[in-house]
């Protein structure tokens, strides 16, 4: 049984940051010039990431669920090899990273459309207070991580007999 906080925790704080039109530098060298960051949907925006180095760095869709048990994590990383995906805990924060590198053998083709991502990802989870991070489970299938982090005892709480 999960007890209410005076704190909201809020998994994907990162994603309220209003940051697509400046800092991805969108507003020229387009066709017909001018700020196109409008044409550009804000679900897109939240899922790039540039680096100080000038990087691309895509971010997976998840899902969080909290169960009586743990906090459970499902990442969509279709298409990417099992030994290509790494997950770390640091403080209060799940990080899974890691590269796609794309399907073989059209290295050299013109790409007509593309609406997968490649390349490296990043996705910061942050986790609540009480949750046991040295028992972490993680398992991958068919393009889907699942990570389950159990709760702490005292993070589930415990019910009171009545007597």
């Amino acid at each position: 049984m999960a007890l209410a906080s005076t704190s909201t925790w809020d998994p994907f704080f990162d994603w309220n940051v209003n940051a697509f039109p400046t800092d991805l530098g969108v507003t020229g060298g387009w066709p017909g010039g001018g700020d196109v960051s409008h044409r550009i949907p804000r679900h897109v925006a939240s899922r790039v990431l540039y680096t100080n180095d000038g990087d691309v760095i895509w971010r997976p869709a998840a899902d969080v669920f909290e169960t009586d048990d743990a906090i459970v994590v499902h990442v969509d990383l279709p298409g990417v090899p099992k030994d290509e995906i790494n997950i770390e805990v640091s403080g209060n924060q799940l990080i899974i990273h890691g590269e796609h590198k794309g399907v073989k053998g059209f290295e050299s083709a013109t790409s007509r459309v593309r609406e997968r991502n490649i390349g490296r990802f990043r996705k910061i989870i942050n986790l609540p207070a009480g949750v046991d991070t040295d028992k972490i489970q993680a398992k991958y299938e068919n393009g889907l991580l699942e990570v389950k982090i159990p709760k702490s005892q005292e993070m589930k709480g415990k019910q009171i007999a009545i007597q």
